[in-house]
């Protein structure tokens, strides 16, 4: 995403992605009208197996004034399975914020975990151990972390 006052990038989106209940991919795009960012699933192929399942990790939330991340279910263990009990808040801190969107950015995204590490690492365990997703909200402009919570995926 551009700041259409700088010009400079302030976010960006992966690659967008829809699977159907099978785990078989389905073919998914994003399109836009120079506002809104709208992404499209091709859900009436022959052989969709439903409910679909299409899920940006990057989207605004709590009525625009957040940037929320969701971390998907193998994100989460992976997560989970690289931060141990043991780990300085430093070290989960890294691994957290690792491809964060430039709109937040990595240090801001390191302080925050940093304050709340042991919640949020505990939060992570549980997740991946309840096969669950973690969702982050970060408050638009200054990025501060201000909640998170465990989500279906």
């Amino acid at each position: 995403m551009i700041d259409v006052e700088t010009g400079e990038p302030v976010a960006a989106i992966e690659k967008p992605w829809a699977v159907d209940a099978n785990g078989v991919e389905v073919a998914t795009r994003y399109v836009t009208d120079g506002s809104n960012l709208v992404q499209v699933v091709d859900h009436r192929q022959a052989d969709i197996a439903f409910p679909v399942t299409a899920d940006p990790k990057y989207f605004t939330c709590d009525a625009y004034t957040h940037l929320c991340v969701k971390f998907s279910k193998s994100e989460t263990k992976k997560i989970r399975n690289r931060v141990d009990e043991g780990a300085t808040a430093a070290i989960f801190a890294g691994v957290l914020c690792t491809g964060i969107p430039a709109l937040i950015g990595k240090a801001t995204c390191a302080a925050a975990v940093a304050l709340v590490g042991t919640k949020l690492r505990k939060s992570f365990v549980s997740a991946a151990k309840n096969g669950k997703c973690i969702e982050l909200h970060f408050f638009i402009p200054s990025g501060v972390l201000t909640r998170w919570k465990t989500v279906n995926c």
